[in-house]
């Protein structure tokens, strides 16, 4: 059962929920189940609550947006821990992300864990997820995307607008269970109650981002051999012109 802060949380989220009583019904019992399993594995603070409760209404009604986001967090995190360098990540984080936003050297892991949740959903997610030919079925599945972006900023600041608050999941927050990164314990990870999210999405999205990368790499190379086919030319052209006016 929902306890006091439990239903302020859900009074603060209501504004974001389509109001379809099967799903309220459901992400409630998810949430209660959540919970419960929380309280065994630790001490539950409100702020974990509160995410949790944020965390499984976002599963519940967006499983596509938050499987991409999902997925995009656990690669990222794979290629910095085993310091694997995915030119294709890399290339696509170096062209979502203005020039000064990125540290020289700084791993992938850090930079999209100190811009957060919603610039790695808008600026990443988004390109990729929008751009595959098969996203269209797929997003149809999800509720309205405004309400989405909304309810990653209801993060329980008196700026209903905000990126920080008690209420804000990080991308810290939905790290790979067991990952090795600074209080990673799997307590606190979100991950560790997402029960609601189908397994036929997550699948889906993990073959489908995997192509996506590669075809965003394919275009971006053609695009850039392309503008060097360009400048040969222009180079070219100007020896030309050269000649002519020597003779």
């Amino acid at each position: 059962m929902l306890n006091e802060n439990d239903r302020r949380c859900l009074e603060d989220f209501m504004p974001f929920i389509d109001g379809n009583p099967r799903r309220m019904k459901r992400f409630i019992n998810v949430f209660n189940l959540s919970q419960r399993i929380a309280e065994l594995r630790c001490e539950v603070s409100p702020q974990l609550t509160a995410k949790i409760l944020k965390m499984v209404i976002l599963v519940e009604q967006w499983p596509y947006r938050m499987a991409w986001l999902l997925q995009l967090i656990e690669d990222v995190n794979q290629m910095s821990s085993h310091s694997l360098e995915d030119s294709r990540m890399n290339r696509l984080l170096g062209e979502c992300f203005e020039r000064d936003e990125v540290r020289p050297g700084e791993l992938c892991w850090v930079m999209i864990c100190r811009v957060g949740i919603l610039e790695v959903y808008r600026r990443i997610v988004c390109e990729l997820s929008m751009s595959n030919v098969d996203s269209s079925n797929m997003r149809s599945i999800d509720s309205d995307p405004q309400l989405f972006e909304g309810l990653l900023l209801c993060n329980g600041n008196e700026k209903h607008s905000s990126s920080e608050g008690p209420y804000a999941i990080t991308v810290h927050d939905l790290r790979p269970l067991g990952c090795n990164t600074e209080g990673g314990e799997n307590e606190t990870c979100l991950r560790s109650y997402m029960f609601n999210l189908p397994h036929a999405v997550t699948d889906k999205v993990s073959i489908t981002m995997s192509k996506t990368l590669h075809l965003h790499h394919l275009v971006r190379r053609s695009e850039s051999l392309d503008e060097e086919e360009e400048d040969d030319d222009v180079v070219n052209g100007s020896d030309d012109s050269s000649e002519f006016r020597g003779s």
